[in-house]
């Protein structure tokens, strides 16, 4: 049985609220000091692993723009206003961690 689109939006915000703890718990330790970044090599490693949270994201972004409604399909507007959510969702956390980066990349001027 092929699964539906509600189904498919619900397993995108499961992988969305999985990338989200992931990357809620990177930038609590880049708050507390727990990341290392005194050398070039550890800011580099620090981007690298935001940049990485940033494609799985984008992944998620392809998917969610992949999931199409029929005119006549059961819970059409509710489906859309889900996915609109779920994409405010992702642009968000993509903004938060590109604010990371721009700071990672800040101390490696100073």
């Amino acid at each position: 049985m092929p699964v539906s689109q509600r189904e498919k939006l619900l397993q995108l915000e499961s992988e969305i609220q999985l990338a989200a703890k992931d990357l809620q718990t990177f930038f609590m330790e880049f708050e507390s000091g727990s990341v290392p970044l005194q050398e070039q090599k550890e800011r580099e490693r620090a981007i690298f692993r935001v940049k990485t949270y940033n494609e799985a994201l984008m992944r998620i972004l392809f998917k969610l723009d992949g999931v199409t409604f029929d005119d006549d399909s059961e819970g059409k507007e509710e489906n859309k206003a889900l996915r609109k959510r779920l994409v405010n969702e992702v642009h968000s956390l993509h903004e938060q961690a590109d604010n990371v980066i721009l700071t990672i990349q800040q101390l490696s001027t100073s």
